[in-house]
């Protein structure tokens, strides 16, 4: 690792720093950058326009919209009165963590399993409790009424959440104030999912042989 991604990492930031800090980098992540993360990108622009959003899944999802994303996602963010339909779904990549000031990650559960190194790239991650909508187990007739009430129901949540809360959140990250809900740089403000302390061990027993850096 270079010393510019060194420093980059090891960047300490003052306790007089308030948030927003203009030109700060935001990258929201979720699964597949198709509901969730471009949702929060637009919010965050929206609310926050003086700090620097994007967003990426850890899949790639990009085959299977090539063009743009999910229709219900763009009517659902329309009704906020956020154009998103020009969104271009993308992966997250190694530069893209490396070049972010905080990542806001959308689902609790991704990056102890997909994606191991993201941790040991990123300066800052914010772990936030919100659900895919696209996890629907219910007859196929049922599906496509069900996910557009998912992602509205979503919309909601993240609207809530990110209007409300992002601010307190962002000065406590800052300030050190969630120690105690933080585990291998994914700080969980709303308390660690109880599958990420069960994959603890785990994971603390394995990724330092498995990658040779001391997380």
């Amino acid at each position: 690792m270079s010393s510019l991604e060194r420093n980059h990492i090891d960047r300490v930031y003052s306790e007089k720093e308030i948030w927003p800090i203009p030109g700060d980098k935001l990258v929201c992540v979720c699964l597949a950058n198709v509901g969730r993360s471009p949702m929060a990108e637009g919010l965050i622009k929206t609310i926050y326009p003086m700090v620097q959003t994007s967003s990426a899944g850890v899949a790639d999802y990009a085959q299977y919209y090539p063009d743009r994303t999910n229709e219900f996602v763009i009517q659902a963010m329309a009704g906020l009165g956020i154009d998103i339909s020009s969104h271009k779904v993308k992966q997250l990549t190694p530069d893209m963590v490396l070049n972010a000031d905080v990542l806001v990650l959308c689902d609790t559960s991704l990056l102890l399993t997909e994606h191991p190194l993201v941790p040991h790239l990123a300066r800052s991650i914010i772990g936030m409790p919100i659900p895919d909508p696209s996890d629907i187990s219910k007859s196929k007739q049922t599906q496509m009424g069900s996910l557009q009430k998912n992602i509205y129901q979503t919309r909601e949540l993240l609207d809530d959440l990110l209007r409300n809360r992002l601010k307190q959140i962002m000065i406590g990250v800052r300030q050190q104030k969630y120690k105690d809900k933080t585990i291998n740089k994914v700080t969980y403000p709303f308390g660690i999912p109880d599958t990420i302390m069960d994959d603890k061990r785990r994971w603390q027993l394995g990724v330092d042989e498995l990658f040779g850096y001391p997380f």
